[in-house]
């Protein structure tokens, strides 16, 4: 093996480099989907608990409000 031949550890540093570039990239563009795909699906949640919290409270209103009426006639 001549000189010139030789791999040197900087040319193993240089070539692991431009594959972590490379992987970064293509990481970078699933992490933006993931994201974007996270906060509709929070927002989606936080939507849902207010509907939950608002539909319980008129369910229970119309419960109590029942109770009320029947409790009366007897």
């Amino acid at each position: 093996m001549s000189k010139s031949e030789q791999v040197t550890l900087r040319d193993i540093y240089d070539v692991v480099n431009r594959i972590e570039d490379k992987f970064d990239q293509r990481i970078r563009c699933v992490e933006d989907d993931v994201e974007v795909l996270k906060t509709f699906r929070d927002n989606m949640m936080g939507k849902i608990a207010i509907i939950t919290v608002i539909a319980t409270s008129v369910v229970s209103i119309i419960i109590a409000f029942i109770k009320d009426i029947l409790s009366r006639k007897i």
